[in-house]
């Protein structure tokens, strides 16, 4: 009998901790007050580094990030800076 309640609340703990993780993450995003999601099959990077430096290029505090075989983040100074991938 101990163990399903033992299992029941591992559970509930879960299910909060998710919702938890869930708020944390859609009040930090809206913090962002422009996102924009550049999509396709080819060109992404290329696509992003000129919008990202348009963007810095008017005055706007910017970031961007490409991912890929390469995969780099943009800084607001312009500088680009490899992201680590935690499986090598």
């Amino acid at each position: 009998m101990k163990m399903p309640l033992m299992v029941l609340g591992i559970s509930l703990l879960l299910i909060l901790a998710g919702m938890a993780e869930s708020w944390l993450h859609r009040k930090r995003r809206q913090k962002i007050p422009l996102r924009i999601l550049v999509n396709g099959t080819r060109g992404k990077t290329s696509t992003t580094r000129l919008i990202t430096a348009a963007l810095q290029g008017g005055g706007i505090v910017t970031r961007g990030k490409c991912t890929g075989t390469d995969p780099r983040e943009i800084e607001p100074n312009g500088q680009e800076m490899e992201t680590p991938r935690p499986h090598g």
